[in-house]
């Protein structure tokens, strides 16, 4: 099974380690924080990259310090913070919100990523229109670990066609703007062909080699964070539905997109002068 149902009953609501689930490098945390509540890590020999979901934080280490760190209440009310930290590095998040969550992979470093904070005005907004398979990808951080928001309107499909990477693993933290929503995937891997349903803070695993796609719900806006290691950029499209995008090519822009964007963030002076 390819779904890690969300414990809900605790503060850490997705943990995963990378051998737990057939993966060979990837491993997850999400979790939620109140006011004056810590997070403490030393890295270790791991690269380490976290995208808020919601809420304000201070993030420190020894030698670096980062506050406020976040502003939109969760992730449909803006565009996304997040930091990478580099290998032997202990750090700290600190809540200065109530409900203050976010999400973070890790892997043993091949090249050491920076310890930086990634803005809204760093992340790029792309729109994806191919006929039914309308959505919004915020592309937060590409390196050896890469962070991605996917925002998928109601009832359209996201990764249609499926693409296959064949060294690159990811997980998807789902999230619905709705408490009832869903999203039903389609995940080709290894010969096999699952279908299942996620719903509110569940967790994905697409392996390396997988061919994955998802519809959202007819209820409401499917979000995916996107967490993934790759060793190449090597990718191929399932070959069966190939044709789609070029029939598509030229479909009408779905009219609900984007979902977020960067004029619902706070003009910065400093940036304007």
């Amino acid at each position: 099974m390819h779904l890690i149902s969300a414990n809900e009953t605790s503060p850490i609501f997705q943990r995963v380690a990378a051998e737990q689930v057939g993966l060979a490098r990837l491993n997850s945390i999400a979790m939620a924080l109140n006011t004056g509540k810590k997070f403490t890590l030393t890295t270790g020999p791991y690269n380490y990259a976290a995208a808020i979901l919601g809420g304000v934080a201070n993030i420190r280490t020894p030698g670096q310090a980062f506050f406020d760190v976040g502003r939109r209440t969760d992730v449909f009310a803006g565009m996304p913070y997040a930091f990478t930290i580099g290998p032997q590095t202990e750090f700290e998040i600190e809540a200065l919100t109530d409900d203050f969550q976010f999400a973070a992979c890790w892997a043993v470093a091949i090249q050491p990523m920076p310890t930086q904070v990634i803005r809204p005005q760093d992340v790029s907004v792309h729109l994806h229109t191919v006929g039914r398979i309308s959505y919004q990808v915020n592309r937060v951080i590409q390196s050896e670990l890469s962070l991605w928001e996917t925002y998928i309107p109601s009832t359209n499909w996201a990764f249609f066609p499926p693409m296959m990477y064949q060294d690159s693993e990811a997980l998807l933290l789902m999230k619905q703007d709705r408490a009832t929503g869903f999203a039903i995937h389609q995940l080709r891997a290894a010969e096999r062909e699952e279908t299942f349903t996620s719903r509110h803070n569940d967790l994905v695993i697409v392996p390396a080699g997988a061919y994955h796609s998802l519809v959202s719900s007819p209820i409401g806006v499917t979000y995916a964070l996107g967490m993934s290691h790759s060793l190449s950029a090597a990718r191929s499209p399932y070959p069966d539905y190939a044709w789609y995008s070029r029939v598509y090519a030229h479909a009408s822009p779905d009219p609900r997109l984007p979902i977020v964007d960067i004029g619902m963030e706070p003009i910065d002076p400093d940036a304007e002068s």
